[in-house]
């Protein structure tokens, strides 16, 4: 600006010596249904952006290649999320999303311990799939606290134990048959509904 003529010599000198202090904006992410809305909007970034998500994967070594490119590409878009001006919509209801967390908080009133980071030593996740659609309309990851640690999501962020795995697996066998009979009722044979899922 001094070489264009805008200021004096002067007020850039005044300018040079003048302490820039930038002001971050503070955002609070720590609730569950925000987290797990942003790591939907990243992935689903991730997904636009040409990413393809593996599930299973025949080494270790081969295992961890995935994940540095997954880590990578999940930074990138979530820096494209935080910064490319995007309005994110989800399918969360609030009034289903404060009875879930308080279903989860008071079955676990029974047990009050904390650890040294303040946080509940017993936790408890949920998550209220509405069954028309199988969009997620509530999220819980834990017990309900303020805290000012990060708080994890458990709902998703967990690893499962094996028993888990299986009651999710059990659950979905029984939709899936559950949807093949109401099916056959309505005139499409059990072999017809079964090559449409494996084409899916």
């Amino acid at each position: 600006m001094r070489d264009l003529g805008y200021i004096t010599e002067e007020q850039y000198d005044t300018a040079m010596k003048e302490e820039i202090v930038i002001q971050k904006a503070e955002y609070e992410f720590r609730n569950y249904e925000t987290t797990y809305a942003i790591d939907c909007a990243v992935r689903f970034l991730m997904r636009k952006d040409g990413f393809e998500f593996r599930y299973g994967f025949r080494s270790y070594d081969e295992y961890n290649d995935y994940k540095s490119a997954y880590d990578e590409a999940y930074s990138v878009a979530k820096e494209e999320l935080y910064t490319g001006g995007y309005r994110v919509y989800t399918s969360l209801d609030p009034e289903k999303q404060l009875i879930l967390q308080q279903s989860i908080d008071n079955v676990l009133t029974f047990d009050g311990n904390v650890g040294e980071n303040g946080i509940y030593e017993l936790q408890g996740a949920a998550t209220v799939v509405d069954n028309r659609d199988g969009k997620v309309v509530a999220i819980v990851g834990g017990r309900g606290q303020e805290a000012d640690t990060y708080n994890l999501n458990r709902a998703f962020q967990a690893s499962a134990s094996r028993a888990a795995a299986l009651s999710r697996l059990s659950f979905m066998r029984l939709r899936w048959t559950t949807d093949i009979r109401r099916r056959r009722l309505s005139g499409i044979s059990t072999s017809t509904q079964q090559r449409k899922r494996a084409l899916m």
